[in-house]
Order: structure tokens, then C-alpha cells, then sequence
């Protein structure tokens, strides 16, 4: 549980996530929901639209541009020594986190640490 902690703290001081794994059109939130229960808030950014329509009209378009997905992360009582376990909690992305999920089953590490676990995230959802 400390090295979680610790590798969670470090993970805090970075100064935004976009900027450190240098994604662009997407913002990401990382938070701690309990001791071992992470919750990762992804959302696409679109650019504006650029019509000249009603200011309402435009906003209810933007709406459907925009996806913000939430997954959870629940790391086991035992980690680093089992991996954790990603879940949809709204959001369109079920299929990648299968995915993600079978191959962390198959070939998970201990050195993985929990920028990692958050990267391979954004790498299977994106």
C-alpha cells in the first residue's frame, strides 16, 4: 500500500498530464476515490464550431462533439504483486478496456509503476 501512495504522490506533482505524455484534443483527471479505487476522467476536446448559427443551436451541437468517459482503477490488496483492474463507468470505451485488461492479466509486472498504469490507459482508450 505505501508504494501505491508514493507512486500515486509523485504522480500528483506532475504538472498537468497532457502536457507530461503530450497528448493534444484530450484532457485527462486522475483521483482518488477511496485507498485502492482510482477514478480517471477522460474528455475529448472539439474545436468550435465556426457557423454562424444561434449561440443555443451551436452549444447543442457541441454537446454531441463532446466525450468524457469515466473509468475506474481498483488496485488489488496485494500490488504490486497483482495488477490492477480497470471498469467502465460511463463512456464508450468497453471494448479497449477488455483488451487492456486481459493483457495486463497475462503479462503484468511489478516495475510497472502508476504512470504506467495510467499511460497503457490512455493508450488502449485512444
Amino acid at each position: 500500500m505505501r508504494r501505491l501512495n508514493n507512486l500515486y504522490e509523485e504522480f500528483q506533482r506532475i504538472p498537468s498530464i497532457e502536457t507530461h505524455f503530450q497528448i493534444k484534443g484530450y484532457t485527462f483527471k486522475v483521483e482518488r476515490k477511496e485507498e485502492h479505487l482510482f477514478e480517471f476522467t477522460l474528455t475529448t476536446v472539439q474545436p468550435s464550431i465556426e457557423i454562424d448559427l444561434p449561440q443555443e443551436l451551436i452549444h447543442h451541437i457541441q454537446s454531441y462533439l463532446i466525450d468524457h468517459s469515466v473509468i475506474q482503477i481498483k488496485y488489488p490488496n496485494d500490488y504490486p504483486f497483482k495488477c490492477p483492474h480497470f471498469s467502465l463507468v460511463s463512456g464508450g470505451y468497453k471494448k479497449g478496456l477488455d483488451i487492456l485488461n486481459y493483457g495486463y492479466d497475462r503479462d503484468w509486472s511489478p516495475a510497472i509503476t502508476f504512470e504506467k498504469d495510467i499511460l497503457n490507459l490512455i493508450q488502449y482508450i485512444i
